[in-house]
C-alpha cells in the first residue's frame, strides 16, 4: 500500500486547499469532516 500511494501522488497533479476545512467537534475523536480541495 505504502509504494502504492507513493507512486499515486507523485502521478497527481498539484493539490491545494480550495476552501476552509470543518473540523469535528468532539470529545474521544479529532479530525475533520469536511476538506475542500483543488487540483492544480
Amino acid at each position: 500500500m505504502r509504494v502504492f500511494f507513493t507512486e499515486l501522488l507523485h502521478r497527481l497533479p498539484p493539490v491545494s486547499l480550495a476552501g476552509e476545512p470543518k473540523r469535528l467537534t468532539s470529545n474521544f475523536i479529532n479530525g475533520l469532516t469536511h476538506l475542500p480541495i483543488g487540483w492544480g
